[in-house]
């Protein structure tokens, strides 16, 4: 219910003081006012007053300011009145309300409507019924500009986070994001892509929650939003982009379908001017790697062991889930591998979530011919040796998974540190190869035929031989590693059961 202590008149101060990012912006976190402050803004009584006190040196009989207020209110001109407001010249909203020009006729562009739809982008913009005239037009060229401008912060969509068909969107058209307290730059960059911590404003999203889902706090839904751009991409690359995204979607959506713990899911997907656009939950436990690196030790117990075990089948059961929708991921690695914890980061609580399906392998191919990236180092640690295509769909994810897992139970056993003494251990192991390349769980034999890496056939020797409590568990993980996963006959073009 409207306060009577509230003032009855809006002004560009109210205004503007609801208007979300308005002195820290970017090209992501967007000036935007928020639906329930657009309504708020906007009753009978505050558009009453606010025209009242714009006309009161005018002749308007109050039918006049009834009409008026009818053109905002239920013809729907919330938007324009306010964006009159704000520019100080709502002098010319009658002029609106005789050209019936609603917000449905928004946004503008300098001569005329930019679509009948305000969330399309049409280019070159053609208006899909006839054109009204601007009412502006005729006016001084800077209150033209000045409305071309401010009227998308008063158009950033609702987003029905419950599908995922595609949605496309003006390139000006200001999403609903809010930063993160005292962070308005991307978590990670790559030649492709670019990823952004946001918070999605509560009035334009809404999002079912789960375990691997979003969270909500004060601020909003907290989201990871990674962009495509093929600013500066042409040729294949920039056809390639399209097919990887279009397939990504399907991937995206055949996972909704799947609806598996331990898989990720997706909150919404659009395309915003020429970026390709995928919201995902925010993962506040990092990757699998960050996880190893900050769990509290104080934790091991065989709780931790059992939890560690659960999720290891749950990734295992989600990938195969996959693999008979005939969807291979392409680059298993720690890193692409979320914590989604349930007692906060560090604990081992909550679900461990597949991430990053199909789309590192846009990266992959477009940069075989760059020097290694920290991305691209991570992807060739855990790759397979070259194998027949036929066989290459399935393989090649078990594989690294294999890997995956040898340095999860090793981080069971010995903790990050024995982690980090192992992997360097692989480096150590191929003594020819160069500083700027990274080790693989495999190498050649003199023959040019694959075999383990020595430090990875002795690690799993030496776990297997272990006499600990945990003995039981490590001999059944490291035989599953050994005989199904990493198994090298696989790579010789025998058959391996999986």
């Amino acid at each position: 219910m409207e306060s009577e202590l509230e003032p009855a008149t809006v002004g560009c101060d109210q205004i503007y003081s609801q208007i979300e990012n308005y002195d820290d912006y970017n090209d992501v976190f967007r000036r935007f006012m928020p639906s329930s402050s657009i309504y708020e803004l906007t009753t009978e009584r505050k558009v009453l007053s606010t025209l009242q006190s714009e006309f009161k040196e005018e002749e308007f009989k109050d039918e006049e300011l009834k009409k008026l207020v009818s053109f905002v209110i239920e013809n729907d001109a919330r938007r324009i009145f306010l964006c009159l407001t704000f520019m100080e010249v709502l002098r010319y909203i009658p002029d609106f309300m005789n050209a019936k020009f609603t917000d449905k006729d928004l946004p503008v562009r300098k001569d005329g409507p930019i679509s009948g739809n305000q969330l399309l982008d049409k280019t070159p913009f053609k208006v899909e019924r006839p054109a009204k005239n601007f009412p502006l037009e005729g006016k001084s060229r800077r209150d033209r500009s000045d409305f071309l401008e401010k009227q998308w912060y008063f158009l950033s969509p609702d987003c029905p986070t419950g599908s995922l068909e595609i949605r496309e969107f003006h390139s000006k058209l200001p999403m609903a994001y809010l930063p993160p307290l005292l962070s308005n730059v991307p978590i990670s960059t790559s030649n492709f892509s670019v990823v952004w911590r946001v918070y999605l404003h509560p009035d334009h999203f809404r999002h079912r929650q789960s375990s691997s889902s979003a969270e909500s706090s004060p601020e909003g839904i907290e989201a990871a939003l990674k962009i495509l751009t093929v600013q500066g991409v042409s040729g294949d690359a920039s056809r390639d982009m399209e097919k990887f995204y279009l397939r990504e979607i399907k991937t995206l959506q055949t996972m909704a379908k799947i609806n598996h713990g331990n898989l990720i899911s997706t909150i919404f997907i659009y395309k915003l001017g020429e970026d390709r656009c995928f919201l995902f939950p925010w993962a506040h436990g990092g990757s699998l790697n960050e996880f190893w690196k900050s769990f509290d030790k104080s934790q091991h117990s065989m709780d931790f062991v059992a939890w560690s075990l659960d999720q290891m089948h749950g990734i295992f059961d989600g990938l195969s889930k996959l693999h008979q929708r005939n969807i291979r991921h392409g680059d298993i690695k720690p890193h692409n591998i979320l914590h989604f914890p349930q007692n906060g980061p560090g604990s081992a609580s909550g679900r461990l979530v597949i991430a990053d399906v199909g789309l590192s392998k846009f990266h992959q191919e477009h940069t075989a011919d760059r020097r290694y990236t920290s991305t691209t180092q991570c992807t060739v640690m855990y790759q397979p040796p070259e194998m027949k295509k036929s066989k290459r769909s399935r393989l090649f994810d078990y594989w690294s998974l294999g890997c995956v897992f040898l340095e999860f139970a090793i981080w069971i056993y010995d903790g990050y540190g024995g982690l980090c003494t192992f992997r360097k251990s692989l480096k150590d192991s191929q003594p020819n190869l160069p500083e700027d390349k990274t080790p693989r769980f495999w190498d050649y034999e003199g023959d040019q035929r694959p075999k383990l890496n020595t430090a990875v056939e002795n690690m799993m020797d030496e776990m297997q031989n272990r006499v600990s409590p945990l003995s039981e568990f490590a001999h059944a993980l490291i035989e599953l590693i050994r005989t199904k996963l990493l198994n090298i006959d696989a790579y010789h073009g025998e058959e391996i059961e999986t």
